[in-house]
């Protein structure tokens, strides 16, 4: 742990007012999130910590997993202001916040537990931690997943699989729960697309009186042959002679998909708007 005399903690805001080579900053931001400090020195937003060339930044943490990516953001920012920034990719500055395997049998040795269950990290690290525990002698030892139950009954330890619902919960605006149809249908969206046909049609003779008007959005760059194309199978599908709503929107549906398919092997989504006349 570091040890500094009361005397030598400044307030944030007195920084700007000091030497540089006379600043410590310790700060947040080791795995590149966005709003912590260091990320926001990066990117020369920070309220009171200005970086300016030779500066030396030592950043001690190693990316977790599926972080890299920010930490890499964050190291190129840094470097951009001038920071010669020192990290565990190009020098001896890691400092682990975990156990080692050593010390992990170390806290089992003391301790003695009766029942052991690891907590923290992926799968692979919980089921290595309960080896661990196994090899030293633990009489119970479980490797648990979200939703399993443990019971403590007297001197039995027990554990009651996926007795809990858990998993990911959806935020959709002020909707919570199962939001999965939406989320399809957004990527369906932004895979392929999406064609709305607008048609006026008098439904006692199957005339159109208006359109077909089709237009499309994130469908394609040129779109117009397409749409000219799919717009003459309307016509031809829907037909003449006395009709309905539902059937027109069917029928408009398919000859769309049909030369989208066709002609651009894609499957846009297709919005069918019928006015009865």
């Amino acid at each position: 742990a570091l040890e500094v005399a009361e005397d030598k903690i400044v307030a944030i805001d007195e920084v700007g007012d000091m030497d540089p080579s006379d600043v410590c900053v310790v700060s947040t931001g080791s795995q590149g999130e966005p709003f912590a400090a260091l990320s926001l020195m990066a990117a020369g937003e920070h309220r009171a910590v200005k970086l300016e060339e030779g500066d030396t930044v030592l950043i001690s943490a190693t990316p977790i997993p599926g972080n890299e990516k920010s930490v890499s953001r964050v190291i190129n920012g840094l470097t951009r202001r001038g920071a010669n920034v020192f990290h565990g990719r190009n020098a001896n500055v890691h400092v682990s916040g975990h156990g080692s395997r050593d010390e992990l049998l170390t806290f089992l040795n003391v301790i003695r537990p009766q029942a052991f269950v690891p907590v923290h990290g992926e799968y692979r690290h919980l089921k290595a931690h309960a080896d661990l525990a196994t090899t030293m002698g633990v009489p119970a030892v479980e490797v648990c997943e979200d939703g399993d139950v443990i019971v403590l009954d007297g001197k039995k330890t027990v554990v009651e699989r996926r007795a809990v619902p858990a998993g990911y919960v959806y935020l959709d605006g002020t909707g919570v729960g199962d939001v999965r149809r939406a989320i399809r249908d957004r990527r369906h969206l932004a895979d392929d697309g999406v064609i709305v046909v607008t048609v006026g049609i008098d439904m006692r003779t199957g005339e159109f009186v208006h359109g077909p008007d089709l237009d499309s959005h994130g469908f394609m760059d040129a779109p117009d042959e397409i749409l000219k194309t799919a717009g003459m199978e309307i016509v031809d599908m829907v037909g003449e002679g006395k009709t309905d709503a539902d059937t027109c929107r069917r029928k408009i549906v398919q000859a769309v998909r049909t030369v989208t398919r066709r002609e651009t092997a894609r499957r846009p989504v297709v919005i069918p708007v019928v006015i009865e006349f």
